[in-house]
């Protein structure tokens, strides 16, 4: 893909052909109806010169216990379309509408799958193509960022360590980062739960 194919479609892969080193990774933030679970789900790939150091993983966030775990895979394990957003880690799978999970190693059994509805994008604009405004343009910068999806609601549920929790009428968010370096720091906040819909 060229930087104006990432400008205008920032929620698809972009490793094919952009850039030597760097990565790609999709952050989706799941709340269910009772905002005892809030969790954070983020697949992704780090693509390197050196082949060796390649891999592909999946990061699981508990927002209320602070619990972290990241999951690594050979890069052979990662597979994304061409046509849309749609990709494959292990034997997890994500997209705009639906998420498969299935992580079964010794600190994280999750499995479930996850639809996702009413699904609004941020605008886009041809003078602001994203959450990044003009910025995106640029074909410099060490990283990229997008909102893909702002508030679905979620039906399905999702078994952490054989308790099945149901997600059905909760949450969801979506967004993703790329490029060639993680900042070292930013100020970032997010919220879509209000008493009302607007």
């Amino acid at each position: 893909m060229t930087h104006l194919d990432i400008v205008w479609h920032p929620e698809m892969f972009h490793g094919r052909g952009w850039r030597p080193s760097g990565f790609d990774g999709w952050y989706f933030k799941v709340v269910d109806p009772s905002e005892r679970h809030v969790w954070a789900i983020i697949p992704g790939i780090w693509m390197d010169r050196d082949p060796a150091k390649q891999y592909c993983f999946i990061q699981f966030l508990d927002g209320r216990t602070g619990r972290t775990t990241m999951h690594r895979y050979p890069a052979q394990q990662f597979w994304s379309s061409r046509e849309r957003f749609d990709v494959a880690v292990g034997r997890s799978r994500f997209s705009l509408t639906s998420m498969h999970v299935d992580i079964d190693d010794p600190d994280l059994h999750l499995k479930g799958d996850l639809q996702f509805s009413q699904s609004q994008g941020w605008p886009i604009r041809p003078w602001a193509p994203g959450a990044m405004g003009p910025f995106a343009f640029l074909p410099f910068l060490e990283g990229y960022h997008a909102v893909t999806n702002v508030d679905p609601r979620i039906v399905g549920s999702l078994s952490e360590g054989g308790d099945e929790m149901d997600f059905t009428g909760g949450r969801a968010y979506m967004e993703r980062d790329w490029g060639s370096a993680f900042p070292r720091a930013w100020v970032w906040t997010q919220s879509n739960h209000f008493d009302e819909d607007h």
